[in-house]
């Protein structure tokens, strides 16, 4: 009996580890050609350097609150710089005029309808935020961070 017990008790104890930190995916409008993207073009996606998709479109990358768990992650995962490095890299880019910040959402699902619906948006969200109105591409061959 005890070693049933401890077996559903570790097997719970894993699917909620496994769901509280399932991984980020990015997403882009499902009307976007692209499958599968470098980490460094997403780097200069976020950063303001890369500017247009292979096809002439405007890139609008997107972001959530700083405050975000998300956005957090995303921000030292994939950009591998913590949020306070991120938020003066946008506000010297701003002050200097050479770059305007990537548009912000309030949450998840503000941020999936926001990519839905603009063409050359590219944005990042947790796996289970994702719906049909959007596309999950690939960084690197790597579908989840």
């Amino acid at each position: 009996m005890p070693k049933t017990f401890i077996s559903i008790v570790l097997f719970f104890t894993l699917f909620i580890t496994t769901n509280a930190f399932a991984g980020v995916v990015i997403i882009v409008n499902k009307n976007n050609p692209i499958i599968n993207i470098s980490s460094s073009e997403l780097k200069h996606m976020y950063t303001g350097e890369l500017k247009l998709w292979d096809n002439g479109k405007k890139i609008s990358p997107v972001v959530l609150k700083d405050s975000n768990p998300t956005a957090i992650k995303f921000v030292s995962s994939i950009l591998g710089i913590d949020m306070e490095t991120w938020r003066r890299y946008w506000a010297q880019k701003l002050f200097s005029g050479t770059a305007t910040p990537p548009h912000q959402e309030k949450d998840e699902s503000s941020l999936v309808s926001y990519v839905s619906e603009e063409s050359g948006a590219i944005g990042y969200v947790m796996k289970e935020s994702t719906n049909n109105s959007v596309k999950v591409i690939s960084v690197d061959g790597k579908s989840e961070f």
